[in-house]
């Protein structure tokens, strides 16, 4: 049995190199897809980490329920105030309801955001979870007991992000 040399033919040069260029070229795609997904996956995190830090405020105000609700309560704070310093750390000694009021807004404040001057944020466990995390509280409504907590952030693309809770207290 003799084989004929002359009619075998194979994959020249320039198949394999288009064969390579399409392949690489689904490669570039699927990296890319991953590297979206990673993105998204971050930013449900963070959508997260508001989501249960907003839910923190609002159980600490129903807590300390009856103090939330007086015209004099130390729980409402806009995104640019800084977190209250407090003399006493309720979580070791008992405290007022205004002391207590103003603790809890310490601590969340600085699960918002990293404060390096602030002795209490220094001394917590927990830590900022969110990129320039900022929070409110609206004064909740005397008849209905209605508040809004708001927490915002940016992300590492630099676009702005809120969650808003509205519940009554």
């Amino acid at each position: 049995m003799m084989i004929d040399y002359k009619n075998n033919q194979g994959f020249s040069l320039f198949e394999v190199l288009i064969a390579l260029l399409i392949l690489s070229v689904g490669l570039l795609g699927l990296a890319n897809l991953q590297g979206q997904s990673i993105s998204s996956s971050y930013n449900a995190h963070l959508r997260t980490q508001a989501t249960t830090l907003a839910q923190s405020m609002v159980d600490r105000m129903r807590a300390n329920r009856e103090y939330a609700m007086s015209s004099s309560s130390n729980y409402q704070t806009d995104f640019s105030s800084l977190p209250p310093l407090v003399s006493v750390d309720c979580s070791v000694s008992s405290c007022s309801e205004a002391e207590m009021a103003l603790y809890d807004v310490n601590e969340w404040k600085c699960n918002l955001r990293k404060y390096d001057n602030n002795a209490l944020c220094n001394g917590l466990d927990t830590q900022a979870t969110l990129p320039s995390g900022a929070g409110r509280v609206s004064a909740p409504d005397a008849v209905t007991g209605q508040t809004t907590v708001t927490v915002s952030w940016t992300d590492t693309n630099g676009d702005a992000h809120q969650v808003r809770m509205f519940t009554s207290l």
